[in-house]
């Protein structure tokens, strides 16, 4: 975000210590005064999900990674990296990330919208491939946390579909681990291939109190779609 140049700086140095080329995504901020359906958001469905709005900074988080998916498919790069500015990349990132394009490219028969990269994930998965000292995993339920993923042009395409029907009516790790436990497509390591700086999140705080019926409302398809992809070994 352009109020937080520090955080740039960061891992704007990270990235050029190990040799990757990057480029900035200007973060969307939403102005409290302005039209927040411009940016797709559902608050109809958001209140369902959650029995409370999305805060301006969950608006915002969540158009900007859609607007970098936008830029990528106006493109022809065959995958998209996308860093928020509290990872951490190193050098084992940059080499792991290199392994696990080489393994994607490899598994070809292997269908995927997503990988996760910056969470580890143990619940409902499937092994796909060893990456390094990593194992790759079809993650049926697809781990929270969007500080590191790797997409596919196909990937994108279709989560944007999604988005453009159903609005943005959750966090963009809540939605796309709902939008992935329906299609069986993502993907993640049983370790982080990606750390984290333990930076303050720059979104404002959301009120801590929820509707227990909301919560269930919003879990209770993930479970469902997820379980039922693992029993298909999609």
């Amino acid at each position: 975000m352009d109020r937080s140049p520090d955080r740039l700086a960061r891992i704007a140095t990270d990235l050029d210590q190990i040799g990757l080329e990057w480029r900035r995504l200007r973060a969307v901020e939403p102005d409290a005064a302005g039209d927040t359906e411009q940016f797709l958001y559902n608050r109809n469905a958001a209140m369902q999900f959650h029995g409370i709005d999305m805060t301006l900074g969950e608006i915002g988080c969540f158009a900007s990674h859609v607007q970098a998916l936008k830029e990528f498919l106006d493109g022809n790069a065959a995958a998209l990296l996308v860093l928020e500015d509290d990872a951490q990349p190193d050098a084992a990132f940059a080499q792991g990330l290199t392994q696990s394009l080489d393994t994607l490219r490899n598994l070809t028969d292997l269908r995927w919208s997503c990988v996760n990269l910056a969470a580890g994930y143990h619940k409902r998965n499937r092994p796909l491939a060893p990456v390094g000292d990593r194992m790759l995993l079809r993650a049926y339920y697809f781990p929270i946390l969007t500080a590191g993923l790797l997409w596919s042009r196909t990937g994108a395409q279709c989560f944007l579909r999604h988005v453009a029907t159903a609005g943005a009516c959750l966090p963009v790790d809540q939605q796309l681990r709902r939008h992935l436990a329906q299609t069986g497509l993502g993907l993640a390591f049983d370790r982080p291939l990606l750390r984290l700086r333990a930076e303050k999140s720059t979104i404002d705080d959301r009120p801590t109190a929820r509707r227990q019926l909301a919560r269930v409302r919003r879990n209770l398809p993930n479970y469902l779609h997820a379980a039922l992809h693992q029993l298909r070994r999609t």
